[in-house]
């Protein structure tokens, strides 16, 4: 865990599609550069995953008309697991 003061570098690739879509957001945002359109990014997404924590809906609206919006990756994650549990087989009685 980094400490209060400490940055890290991030390096990772991007293909061209990836960067054309993040340019097209630091553009649509308005950010002076790439990093801030992420930053920027990174904070709302981190809202909108506090709020759907606690039951909220994301929904989109115009007069006459809402939508509900879903995030896959913001949606929680319902996980059923199931187990294997002994049973007595018939033919051991």
């Amino acid at each position: 865990m980094s400490q209060i003061g400490e940055t890290k570098r991030q390096n990772f690739n991007v293909s061209p599609e990836q960067e054309a879509q993040i340019e097209g957001l630091r553009v649509a945002m308005g950010a002076t550069t790439t990093k801030e359109a992420i930053m920027r990014s990174l904070s709302v997404m981190s809202v909108l995953q506090k709020y759907i924590q606690q039951g909220y809906q994301i929904r989109l609206t115009k007069p006459n008309e809402q939508i509900q919006l879903l995030i896959p990756e913001l949606e929680p994650t319902q996980l059923t697991r199931q187990y294997l549990v002994s049973r007595p087989h018939a033919w051991r009685k």
